[in-house]
């Protein structure tokens, strides 16, 4: 998407999807916008049309995916947007208010304003209100630096939770809160004092499509662009006219794709398997909550086991394809032993044809599809709202995207992304004070992931951490044998040509045959066991065992003292744990991607 399409007027399949759109998942591009109040009314259809663009633009490129306008809904630009995402077909309007409606309403000069403001608010999908930090004397009404130092946090907000930042600007700086410092934040970073960001975490950063707005006061020559005019920002080199290649940390272009793919493969599994999700929704916990669920854990749920869903569908196909690759390997081996009988040699070789189409065929079917990387990704997705879901039955406002895998860039950013995206559209989150509700996430999440982990307690069954040293033991077992009888055939077959032992004719082409293949056996039996990393995820799985039951200790002393505080601490705590080992997984088997074991091939 380059500056210069979005300058173009609405193509034809733009103007298809805005009267006709397509089925979108539920994952939202997140568009923020930021911009000054005083726009001049002439300049108001060039705004428009020039921010119609932009959406058309994402449409297009991104059909599958709804989208999703946050706006602080401020007089001018941000109403100007706000009215514009409304009347934009599968683009919902998002409020982020830095004061509570009363005292914002205050900052609206006219009845007229607020009139606006009013049917703004009730047109929204959903409002939310960036926390309140005050100081002073206590005073219910706020003092100016405090409005101030609120009007700083909303930018920062909307920064931080949309993927492309909107900005109604004309060049020029402001002051603290302005247009021109919530651009800054977009291009170089927002400040740790404005954002949940540690030391060694880098910054996040990514583009600004700078829309020119002069002011209402500007003189006439300020600017030699006309208004509405589009130009995209970028960290490395702001201010170009059509910008560069995207060349940040975090490729928006490579990001959005991602959340668009995941989102038309939610449609398909919709469709075709409907059951699959609700078998993963069941999963999600093994005992019903203590009343019914919000609309917003419900939401939750529902995208955690579309999630799910999708990574054991895509587990399925890739475990099928390796396994096949593996199969057809030593088919080939056999093929290359039993050629030396020269009664099989013309059979064989279009056998050995027929084997290779047939491997190749499979192995460009898995990496065309990135069945791998898909079941990887979707399993980190799933994990994350799974944490993010308890956190909110907890009592907990935090979003699981600050946690999860902060420090990784490229390719896997669009699952935190994807997070805040979903998060975004949920209602204003209300911590429950109920203790039945910190019971219930205790038994349903940290009891529910110490039994699979280890086991049901007293049960006598093993848990993922035993089934998965068994099979790992099993497969060590099965190449150990493979091995040593391939060794033991192939000194005999060997020994008996240099000794000159006699040997029947099927001992010795037996031996021939059978010896090297048990060799090529067990060297893709221990591939096999290494590309699935059963002792890696065995000794991971007794490390998270161990989590959730100290996890399960702390919430139950937690209880008995009556310490809402420290039980909701602890359950933070458990999920940022359980998110760093989830990134850890992943990241384990990213690196281990589709391919046929080079000796056994």
């Amino acid at each position: 998407m380059t500056a210069e399409e979005m300058a173009l007027p609405a193509s034809e399949a733009a103007y298809k999807y805005m009267n006709q759109p397509p089925a979108q998942g539920p994952i939202p591009l997140v568009i923020g916008v930021t911009g000054h109040r005083d726009v001049p009314d002439a300049d108001g259809n060039a705004l428009v049309a020039a921010f119609t663009r932009i959406l058309e633009s994402l449409r297009r490129d991104y059909p599958a995916s709804p989208m999703l306008v946050l706006s602080a809904l401020a007089e001018g630009a941000d109403r100007l947007a706000a009215w514009t995402a409304l009347d934009f077909p599968g683009t919902r309007l998002a409020a982020v208010l830095p004061l509570p409606v009363p005292e914002y309403l205050r900052d609206c000069g006219t009845e007229a304003s607020r009139t606006e403001f009013s049917a703004l608010l009730d047109a929204a999908a959903t409002v939310r209100v960036v926390p309140q930090h005050r100081e002073g004397n206590g005073s219910t009404r706020m003092e100016a630096k405090d409005r101030e130092r609120q009007y700083a946090r909303v930018g920062a907000e909307i920064v931080a939770h949309c993927h492309i930042l909107v900005a109604f600007w004309d060049g020029l700086s402001g002051g603290v809160g302005g247009t021109a410092e919530v651009v800054g934040h977009r291009l170089h970073g927002i400040p740790r004092g404005l954002c949940r960001r540690d030391l060694l975490d880098p910054v996040e950063t990514g583009p600004v499509a700078h829309i020119l707005t002069p002011r209402r006061d500007a003189r006439d020559d300020a600017t030699t662009s006309p208004a509405g005019t589009i130009r995209w920002l970028f960290p490395d080199a702001p201010g170009e006219p059509g910008g560069p290649a995207f060349v940040w940390r975090g490729d928006p272009h490579s990001m959005l794709r991602h959340i668009d793919r995941c989102n038309r493969d939610i449609l398909v599994l919709r469709r075709e398997d409907p059951g699959a999700i609700a078998r993963c929704r069941l999963s999600l916990a093994d005992t019903p909550p203590p009343g019914e669920l919000p609309e917003e854990l419900e939401t939750l749920a529902q995208r955690f086991a579309e999630a799910d869903a999708m990574a054991d569908r895509y587990q399925a196909k890739n475990l099928f394809a390796f396994r096949a690759l593996l199969v057809l390997g030593l088919l080939l081996v056999a093929q290359i032993q039993l050629g030396k009988w020269q009664a099989l040699a013309g059979f064989l070789d279009g056998f050995c044809l027929m084997i290779f189409l047939f491997a190749f065929g499979i192995y460009r079917w898995a990496r065309h599809g990135r069945w791998q990387e898909r079941f990887l990704d979707y399993r980190g997705l799933g994990e994350g709202l799974r944490v993010q879901f308890f956190w909110r039955a907890g009592g907990l406002g935090q979003c699981a995207a600050d946690f999860y895998m902060r420090r990784q860039s490229g390719d896997l950013d669009w699952i935190r992304q994807a997070i805040r995206g979903l998060t975004a559209t949920l209602a204003p989150h209300h911590a429950q004070e109920q203790g039945d509700w910190l019971a219930w996430v205790k038994t349903a999440w940290i009891d529910g992931q110490y039994r699979y982990f280890a086991g049901p307690v007293g049960s006598g069954r093993g848990g993922a951490a035993l089934r998965d040293a068994r099979r790992g033991g099993r497969i060590d077992k099965a190449a150990g044998v493979c091995t040593v009888t391939g060794v033991i055939l192939t000194l005999l077959w060997k020994s008996g040509r240099f000794l000159h032992i006699p040997l029947p004719d099927w001992v010795g082409q037996g031996c021939m045959v059978l010896g090297p293949l048990l060799l090529a056996l067990a060297i893709g039996l221990k591939a096999y066991g290494e590309t699935m990393a059963y002792r890696e995820n065995s000794r991971r799985y007794e490390k998270m065992a161990f989590l959730f039951a100290q996890g399960g200790q702390a919430m139950a002393g937690a209880a008995r003292q009556g310490e809402t505080g420290l039980r909701r601490h602890v359950l933070l705590e458990i999920g940022r744990e359980a998110l760093a080992e989830n990134g850890d997984w992943l990241l384990q088997h990213r690196a281990r991607p589709l391919k046929m074991p080079s000796k056994v091939a």
